[in-house]
């Protein structure tokens, strides 16, 4: 089932069409200090402010760009130093970059990547509504109804008032589940080896290596 959801997300994701240009680059180092210290300005603020804060400086410190553009492949996952560094990244580099500072300033709470299939709601009746892939953040899975941060809409509102979002499975650094808080149906690091990459590449550039 995931080989298939992962060539259906080669087909690209839902902010596709919210490009801007790229930003400079910089050392991995220097991004992943970035990183620190963003962390650092999240967890002065109260925690009811720290989701609004996460989402709206990712979405505006970041331009999209289509994974071939910026790797050369159809589906590469970056770290939040690799994203960072670059000013840019797809649908699952901004959720990403999200997901660990959520972890990094929030206390107690649980987020977990989404990837769902997304239908815009403003498309018109007379044409199909084709879903894409698209990967969002949600803050706490333990949460009744969790709340959702999106490079697409920047409004942040529970799950259950997002329809265009159909989650087909959710992960975090440790387990797998379906939907978004569904059962558990396995080890991601194991099935998932772009977010294996990932966990493998941020640990060594947190702690300065490339």
């Amino acid at each position: 089932m995931l080989r298939r959801t992962f060539a259906f997300g080669a087909a690209g994701c839902a902010c596709a069409g919210w490009a801007l240009p790229a930003r400079a680059t910089d050392p991995l180092p220097a991004a992943a200090e970035r990183f620190e210290q963003l962390a650092e300005a999240l967890r002065q603020l109260a925690p009811a402010e720290r989701c609004v804060a996460v989402n709206e400086q990712v979405n505006q410190l970041l331009a999209y760009t289509h994974d071939f553009a910026s790797c050369g492949r159809r589906d590469c996952w970056q770290t939040p130093a690799e994203t960072l560094a670059a000013g840019r990244g797809d649908c699952e580099d901004y959720a990403i970059t999200k997901y660990f500072l959520l972890g990094a300033c929030t206390d107690g709470g649980c987020p977990r990547l989404v990837y769902a299939r997304w239908t815009p709601a403003d498309r018109p009746q007379d044409r199909p509504h084709e879903p894409v892939a698209h990967v969002v953040v949600i803050a706490d899975a333990q949460a009744g109804d969790p709340i959702v941060l999106d490079c697409v809409d920047p409004l942040l509102q529970g799950l259950s008032r997002r329809p265009d979002l159909r989650p087909v499975f959710s992960f975090d650094a440790g387990g797998l589940w379906r939907g978004a808080t569904g059962e558990r149906v396995g080890d991601a690091p194991q099935r998932l080896w772009p977010w294996r990459g990932v966990l493998e590449r941020w640990a060594r550039q947190q702690r300065g290596l490339n």
